[in-house]
């Protein structure tokens, strides 16, 4: 029994299942790190069938052999091309030139492969005895192209591809040092699997066992890719996909087995045992509901920890402590600009205080202690409503508000930082009526749009505050900044959960911006260059503008 040949449909099954998982799944961003990497699994489909093929041929059909091994290098050629491509591209590293040069070169590699009529590339095949199919003899015409290909172009690249995984993960932070790390771990395994096929072309008669790896890896770097979003992709996971995926590997292997059982006891006995078959697809059939419930089970514990109901749960509830968290955080801030705001009535208070033994019997003191001291209570007592009004569980609470005002008393609590800052706030606003919002939930956005800005200006700078009437119906708020800017790579995923690229922070505050914009049915733009700035547009319905 040709066991290299079971290893190879098992590979082809899995990495074209892959395949099909990374083209359906990979959203509206289409990401061509996505598209590199199914290549990737796509050619080693390819180098695998060739290589089922050429393993299933007697020793009289050299020229098929021939065939199909051309074939399989077509696939290990750009099944190295595509991974390295993937990772300069999944990394944003800038090798343009370098991958020129791999486009280049492996196109020659393919055009020798097939018409190398003086066998600079492929030179010859051997029968072997021991494995009882071809393999390529590489050093029967010591074939010079191929060693170019094996050494310069295959090692080094996959060498230099998993040196730059590893930079990577060295230089992330926890939370994407852990996806690269896993991901990098389950790549290893394929690439593992692979490279002892190499060995017999050289003479180094090793049966290749170790090409069930490449079955098990697709299988890895799938699980990668769900449970950590390792890609940039738009995966709503659904338990049915996933039980029909582990139902669908139950049947080939079901299959497989029937398969070798036939095949063994057809060997053994002499006979071919359709009773036996039978026997086992009636086992398999009365075996089939309850194996499907266990594995529904233990999907459920191990790989979603929890059942259906559970996982909705806990996704409201992380949803709720997030809003939580970014609101505390805004009321600390908020806090420390309000402070100067309570000192000033404190301060009046104490001086009325420190006079109040000596001139208690005078009436015109009494009279002007009253008055001050009642208005500057209600000033800290208005200041503390507004704390608390900020922390209360973030229900829209709809009034008329004036945006202007909003914004002033927003930037105004950050005056002290500005100064240290050396930030310079300029304000262009339009008049226009009060518009229906949450003033409270509002303060956060523009609170919260404010502190990024001025992160972003570590050495100083300018932020606008801009107000005008915009298209039908709307309002724009634009707060401008001249600091660092945004990457273009970066800026679509500014708005995404946990993305962050500060030392410090959730990587939350801009989810919750876009949360609460959205909720007052608004939309959020930004436009941002590097070294030159970032303005962020909230655009709000405005009926009195409505034509």
């Amino acid at each position: 029994m040709n066991i290299f040949r079971v290893s190879c449909i098992l590979g082809i099954i899995c990495n074209f299942g892959l395949t099909i998982f990374l083209v359906a799944f990979r959203g509206k961003k289409k990401e061509l790190s996505t598209l590199l990497f199914a290549g990737y699994t796509f050619s080693a489909c390819i180098w695998h069938l060739g290589a089922f093929m050429f393993a299933g041929l007697s020793q009289a059909s050299y020229y098929k052999a021939l065939f199909w091994m051309q074939f399989a290098h077509t696939g290990a050629i750009f099944a190295t091309v595509f991974f390295f491509h993937f990772i300069v591209r999944y990394l944003n590293l800038n090798r343009k030139h370098l991958m020129v040069f791999v486009y280049v070169a492996s196109l020659i590699f393919l055009y020798f492969n097939w018409y190398d009529k003086s066998r600079y590339f492929l030179g010859d095949l051997r029968f072997v005895p021991k494995f009882q199919f071809y393999w390529l003899d590489a050093l029967k015409y010591r074939n010079p192209l191929y060693f170019a290909f094996y050494v310069s172009f295959y090692w080094m690249l996959l060498v230099y591809g998993f040196f730059l995984l590893v930079r990577a993960v060295r230089r992330s932070t926890i939370q994407i040092r852990n996806k690269l790390k896993y991901f990098t771990l389950a790549v290893g395994v394929g690439w593992i699997g692979t490279n002892p096929l190499w060995l017999p072309a050289f003479h180094i008669d090793v049966y290749p066992y170790t090409n069930f790896l490449v079955a098990l890896y697709p299988l890895l770097v799938a699980y990668v890719i769900m449970w950590h979003q390792i890609m940039d992709l738009e995966i709503v996971i659904k338990r049915t996909l996933v039980y029909s995926i582990i139902i669908s590997i139950v049947t080939v292997l079901y299959f497989l087995l029937v398969y070798l059982i036939e095949r063994i006891f057809s060997q053994t006995v002499g006979y071919r045992s359709i009773p036996l078959a039978v026997s086992v697809i009636a086992f398999f059939s009365i075996i089939f509901i309850p194996l499907k419930n266990y594995i529904q089970r233990v999907v459920d514990k191990y790989f979603f920890h929890g059942s259906i109901d559970e996982i909705n749960a806990e996704n409201i509830k992380l949803r709720g402590e997030i809003q939580k968290t970014e609101k505390l955080k805004a009321v600390a801030t908020l806090a420390a600009g309000m402070a100067h705001e309570i000192k000033n009535p404190l301060t009046g208070i104490k001086t009325f205080a420190e006079y109040l033994p000596q001139k208690h019997n005078d009436p015109a003191f009494m009279q002007k202690f009253q008055k001050i001291v009642g208005m500057e209570v209600d000033k800290i007592n208005n200041i503390v409503k507004q704390l608390l009004e900020f922390a209360k569980p973030s229900e829209l609470k709809i009034r008329k508000t004036d945006v202007n005002s909003l914004l002033n008393e927003t930037s105004d609590l950050l005056n002290s930082d500005f100064l240290k800052a050396d930030i310079t706030l300029t304000k262009n606003y339009m008049p226009f009526p009060k518009i229906q919002i949450d003033p409270v939930q509002m303060k956060q956005v523009f609170l919260n749009l404010l502190l990024n800005a001025k992160d972003s200006m570590p050495d100083g700078g300018t932020i606008e505050i801009k107000t005008q009437k915009a298209q039908s119906g709307r309002i724009s708020i634009k707060i401008s900044d001249t600091g660092k800017g945004i990457d273009k790579e970066d800026l679509k995923h500014i708005f995404d959960p946990f993305f962050t690229k500060k030392a410090v922070g959730t990587g939350l505050g801009l989810n919750v911006v876009h949360g609460i914009v959205t909720k007052h049915n608004g939309s959020i733009n930004v436009e941002s260059a590097v070294d030159k700035g970032t303005t962020i547009e909230i655009m709000l319905p405005h009926p009195s503008f409505t034509s």
